[in-house]
C-alpha cells in the first residue's frame, strides 16, 4: 500500500512509539472494541496519522479499510462504556451503540435493568431492558393521570369555563375538571374519522410520549406495522427491515436523480458558446451518467454473507447492490 506523503511534521519518537502501541491494539483486538475506541481516541486526538497520512479519515481508510464515521462510532462506542460505573457493561460494539441512543443520564438504570435481570449485557437485552423502563413509566404516568382525574371530580364540577364575570372560580364554587395531557390533533382527528380505535386509556398512554413520538406511532398504526396497543408498549415505530431500507433509500436515490435531471434540463442556458461543438448537450450527458451511477448504488438484497448482520462486503449495512451480489455469487 502506498502512503501518501505529508510535510506536517514528523513524529517525536515517543509519539511513533505511542502509535505503534495504539496500531498494536487494532491489529491484535478488534474484538475488543472499547480499546480500539480508546486507542483511536489517541490517534485522532493526537493526530498520531499526520506523519504518513493527510486526515483521520484517510488513516481509517487506509490503514485499517473502514471509514472515518465507523471509527467514529468505535469512539462513541467506548466514550459510552467508559462513563458507566456499573459493573455491567455492553459486550460489543452494537450493545455500546445501542445503549447510545438512551438519554446519558438513563444508562445507569439501564445497565441495572439488564444486571437485575441476570442477563448478559448484549444489544437484545439493553432493547428489552430500555423497553421495560418505558412501559414502567407509561404505567406510572398513567396512574398519575387517573389519580389526578379522580382528585378533581370530587366536588361539583363545573363547566368548561367560569362565567365572563368571574375570571378565575372562587374557592368553594366546585373545580373544573382535569383530562390531563391530550393526545396530539392528528391521533384524535384520526380516531374521530375512524381510521384507528382507540380506548380513552390507550389516549391517554399515547399523550404521556412527546409530540415527535406520537407521531412517528400514528404513521406505524396507519400503515398496519403496528396496532395502538403495540405502539403504546413498544414505545416506538418498529426497526425498519432491510427490504423497508432498501425500498426507501432506492426511491431518495430514484427521486433525487429524476429532480436532478429535471433541474438541468429547465435550466441549462442557452448561448452559442454552451451549443459550439455540443458543449450544452455534452454537459447534460455527463449528468446523466452521474445519475446512472448513482443508480448502480441501489441495494437489490440482503447480503449473503453476513445474512443482514452486517460485514465488510456489504460495508456493514446489510445490504448489497446488484453488481456486488454477482461479485459474492
Amino acid at each position: 500500500m502506498e502512503l501518501a506523503t505529508v510535510t506536517d511534521g514528523r513524529l517525536e519518537v515517543s509519539e511513533r512509539a505511542a502509535l505503534t502501541k495504539h496500531e498494536k491494539v487494532i491489529q491484535e483486538g478488534r474484538r475488543a472494541f472499547v480499546d480500539v475506541g480508546n486507542a483511536l481516541t489517541a490517534i485522532r486526538d493526537g493526530r498520531l496519522y499526520r506523519e504518513a497520512y493527510k486526515s483521520f479519515d484517510e488513516y481509517c481508510r487506509q490503514r485499517w479499510d473502514f471509514g472515518r464515521n465507523y471509527g467514529n462510532k468505535l469512539i462513541e462506542a467506548a466514550v459510552v462504556v467508559n462513563n458507566l460505573s456499573t459493573a455491567a457493561k455492553p459486550q460489543s460494539e452494537t450493545a455500546a451503540r445501542v445503549l447510545s441512543k438512551v438519554p446519558e443520564e438513563k444508562r445507569e438504570e439501564v445497565m441495572q435493568a439488564v444486571a437485575d435481570a441476570g442477563k448478559l449485557p448484549t444489544a437484545a437485552a439493553i432493547r428489552k431492558a430500555v423497553e421495560s423502563l418505558k412501559r414502567a413509566n407509561r404505567l406510572i404516568a398513567t396512574a398519575q393521570i387517573t389519580k389526578s382525574k379522580n382528585r378533581h371530580k370530587v366536588g361539583t364540577k363545573v363547566p368548561n369555563s367560569c362565567p365572563s364575570s368571574q375570571p378565575q372560580c372562587e374557592a368553594g364554587d366546585g373545580e373544573q375538571e382535569d383530562d390531563g395531557p391530550q393526545p396530539i390533533k392528528a391521533i384524535v382527528s384520526a380516531v374521530s374519522r375512524g381510521k384507528i380505535k382507540a380506548t380513552k386509556e390507550q389516549l391517554a398512554a399515547l399523550a404521556t410520549f412527546d409530540e415527535e413520538t406520537q407521531e412517528a406511532l400514528l404513521t406505524s398504526i396507519l400503515a398496519g406495522k403496528q396496532t395502538v396497543a403495540q405502539a403504546i408498549e413498544a414505545g416506538a415505530p418498529p426497526e425498519p427491515t432491510l427490504d423497508e431500507e432498501c425500498e426507501a433509500i432506492n426511491s431518495e436515490i430514484e427521486s433525487f436523480c429524476r429532480r436532478l435531471m429535471q433541474f438541468v434540463e429547465q435550466n441549462m442556458p442557452s448561448d452559442k458558446w454552451l451549443s459550439h461543438m455540443e458543449r450544452r448537450e455534452g454537459a447534460i450527458q455527463k449528468i446523466k451518467d452521474a445519475c446512472t451511477m448513482l443508480r448502480t448504488c441501489k441495494t437489490v438484497s440482503v447480503c449473503p454473507k453476513c445474512e443482514g448482520a452486517g460485514c465488510r462486503p456489504c460495508l456493514n449495512t446489510g445490504r448489497v447492490t446488484r453488481y456486488a451480489l454477482e461479485q459474492m455469487a
